[in-house]
């Protein structure tokens, strides 16, 4: 048995060699359409004050390997997060940039921009270790690269859904 650990370890370290994380699959951009009833949820969500959660896993559902390998499952994750990144960079900017030009104050008389900047860096900072530890608990499992991307996705789209609330405001 002890012979045999070594070749164990170095077939696991080549298997690690040979398959790619899931950010680095190569899936298609997200169908118009899917995106459309997206943005179309969170519009309905927003008008009617709803956290939001019937909008999430609405492109994870339509992504081809969201069945498949814990590989191509983990990439549905990542497709489905950098489209919901995506909003949250553009309605924190146009967010960002209503308050500027409001003159806006928050309560402590601070900027109601700068107090966002500050909520927006500290959120990045939360979900980054939240997703980190939702990754860590499964150990050396594949099962923890789906869980990252799940938390990662489920994050940025309450954060996203959240921003839009912001900028239906005025």
């Amino acid at each position: 048995m002890i012979a045999q650990r070594p070749f164990l370890a170095s077939g696991v370290a080549l298997l690690a060699l040979l398959v790619p994380p899931a950010e680095a699959y190569e899936y298609p951009p997200v169908d118009h359409e899917v995106a459309a009833r997206v943005e179309a949820c969170i519009v309905s969500a927003v008008e009617q004050y709803s956290d939001g959660s019937e909008c999430i896993g609405v492109i994870f559902n339509a992504c081809e390997g969201n069945d498949g390998t814990t590989y191509t499952m983990a990439a549905c994750f990542v497709q489905e997060h950098d489209f919901w990144h995506s909003i949250v960079t553009r309605t924190f900017e146009a967010v960002s940039e209503d308050y500027r030009t409001s003159d806006r104050l928050s309560v402590m008389e601070e900027p109601l921009a700068e107090s966002l900047a500050k909520a927006q860096v500290a959120w990045s900072a939360y979900a980054e270790a939240h997703c980190r530890f939702a990754h860590d608990k499964f150990g050396t499992g594949t099962l923890r690269n789906i869980e990252a991307a799940a938390c990662k996705r489920n994050l940025a789209a309450e954060r996203a859904i959240f921003l839009r609330g912001l900028s239906a405001e005025g």
